[in-house]
């Protein structure tokens, strides 16, 4: 019998209030929706006693989101803050990555839940599909830019967690190999099973790699 709602909750907040330091965490797509979610709920079971870094393109929202946020007090040397990235542009994922390891040198918590509705093809200054760099390439970007910091910690001893929210599972049984970067695109059907299944795909390469069953794989 699966656990109630209620003990989960009570669980996650014993686990996160019992943290021996304040965590790092990392919420890509964190200006609404699931992002914002999993920020207040950080914020108010540490009671502000978080680094938050919150990425997105919407800096009006972001900044409302960490205004009510519960704050650190005087002597914690924590921060919220707000970092502006378009993940349409592999190079913006690489310079805001390559900004946070500046700052935080571990990472315990790294969350992808970035989304993007596309109607139409939209090919990026990159030569790339945006709705695909959203929910895909940006994504292995961020984890295998951000994973010596998440590595460090670890090392550490302490919770070093990747969550990329996007239908885990429920992908299809087959990918488009005539059409990986979408150049012809897919139907909005077939678009929400092949990018469900390149994030599971994704995932288990991902998980090879760290158990050394796999070389690393380049981007």
């Amino acid at each position: 019998m699966p656990p109630k709602l209620s003990d989960i909750v009570k669980s996650n907040e014993a686990h996160l209030a019992a943290l021996s330091s304040p965590p790092v965490a990392v919420i890509v797509g964190g200006t609404s929706g699931i992002g914002q979610g999993m920020a207040e709920v950080l914020a108010k079971h540490r009671k502000g006693d978080v680094h938050l870094i919150i990425i997105g393109r919407n800096e009006e929202a972001a900044l409302k989101i960490l205004a009510g946020l519960p704050k650190p007090d005087d002597q914690s040397p924590c921060k919220h803050e707000f970092v502006k990235c378009d993940a349409t542009l592999m190079k913006n994922v690489h310079a805001t990555a390559q900004d946070i390891l500046g700052k935080h040198e571990k990472i315990n918590y790294l969350v992808l839940c970035t989304g993007f509705l596309a109607t139409q093809r939209i090919e990026t200054e990159e030569g790339n599909e945006a709705s695909l760099c959203v929910h895909y390439y940006s994504r292995w970007k961020f984890i295998d830019e951000l994973l010596p910091a998440l590595q460090k910690a670890k090392d550490a001893g302490e919770e070093a967690k990747v969550l990329t929210v996007l239908s885990a599972g429920y992908g299809g049984k087959s990918i488009p190999t005539d059409n990986l970067g979408w150049k012809t695109f897919p139907s909005l059907a077939s678009r929400a099973q092949f990018m469900t299944t390149y994030n599971d795909l994704m995932i288990s390469v991902r998980q090879l790699v760290l158990h050394g069953r796999l070389s690393r794989v380049e981007n």
